[in-house]
């Protein structure tokens, strides 16, 4: 990669909906042989692929409980987990230069050989040490204009990264993309003596400045500001979890008077179809509340349909409240 004409940009945030509104800002804002490299750290976060299944791919009822975000990026491919313990890297540059990705990754490489850590390239991209995966990348493409972004773990929480992504077998008939699953490991055990992930941004900042001759930069109130606008979207439900491609759920849960299981067919983040099945009874023909669940988008979307049974259980042994919870973990996070 020609790194004579790239600028680097090093955002101060770590809100990920402001991070990746930035990096379209910068594509979106790319003229001529521009090249921009963004360095960039988040909170704890749960990014997935543009054309991921968040449902699918992610324990969202933990994510819940620890406060993780979960995002959807322009860029293909799986699943990955950020925190302070990552650093996330942004190549943008134009599609007709030859070799783009593999130049990139090529750079990345070269500054973990400089820490004395042997490391190769293997798939689509990634980066080895030994059978640990510690680098994985992504693509989009807009116009003429290419983001090659991916991941460094350098001391991120694992334990925490594994529990997040783990996989949802309520999901069955989904054609959204799967993550493909390997052993990860970071930088920090494989360095001769520890260096923070702070530093070793420090580093890779000086290298690049002073090996390829690259010119640090600072982004202008104009970037910012449409950063800042530009976040709506990665912060919107339909956004996140309504671009996806059809699914089915099943929920099933045991209550003293009979078993309820409840059938979904999740399309465009709507609920497309719902049915309803089990050994209970029913004060009311469940026929009639299936129709009246479709097209719920939300949580507090199932709560008004069923409050138009008033107080009574539609569903012996079952109280309204019980009944609209149980799809709490399909539409948890589409509030």
């Amino acid at each position: 990669m020609n790194c004579y004409s790239t600028h680097l940009f090093r955002s101060e945030s770590s809100d990920p909906a402001f991070n990746l509104s930035l990096e379209e800002v910068l594509m979106r804002g790319r003229m001529n042989d521009d090249k921009f490299i963004m360095l960039w750290q988040n909170r704890e976060t749960v990014v997935v692929g543009r054309y991921q299944n968040v449902i699918e791919e992610v324990d969202v009822s933990y994510a819940e409980s620890e406060r993780i975000d979960i995002v959807r990026r322009n860029s293909g491919g799986g699943a990955v987990f950020h925190d302070k313990g990552n650093i996330n890297i942004s190549f943008i540059g134009s599609t007709n230069e030859a070799s783009f990705e593999l130049s990139c990754t090529e750079v990345v490489l070269d500054i973990i050989r400089r820490l004395g850590i042997i490391a190769h390239r293997k798939g689509r991209n990634d980066i080895f040490i030994g059978d640990c995966k510690v680098s994985g990348w992504a693509k989009y493409i807009l116009g003429d204009t290419i983001l090659f972004h991916g991941t460094l773990l350098v001391d991120s929480n694992l334990t925490k990264m594994r529990r997040v992504l783990t996989r949802n077998n309520k999901v069955s008939d989904s054609s959204a993309v799967q993550s493909n699953k390997s052993k990860v490991g970071n930088l920090s055990e494989y360095m001769s003596s520890f260096i923070s992930t702070i530093d070793f941004m420090d580093k890779i900042e000086h290298l690049l400045c002073r090996r390829y001759n690259i010119q640090s930069d600072t982004l202008t109130d104009r970037q910012l500001t449409s950063a800042s606008e530009g976040m709506t979207k990665y912060r919107s439900r339909e956004w996140t979890f309504g671009y996806c491609p059809e699914f089915n759920y099943t929920i099933s849960k045991h209550f003293a008077s009979g078993t309820v299981k409840i059938s979904l067919l999740i399309q465009e983040g709507l609920i497309k179809c719902v049915s309803f099945s089990g050994d209970f009874f029913s004060h009311t023909d469940v026929r009639d509340m299936e129709k009246d669940i479709e097209r719920c988008v939300s949580y507090t979307d199932i709560r008004n349909a069923l409050s138009r049974y008033g107080d009574s259980e539609i569903i012996d042994g079952v109280s309204n409240d019980e009944l609209s919870e149980m799809f709490k973990e399909a539409l948890m996070r589409w509030e």
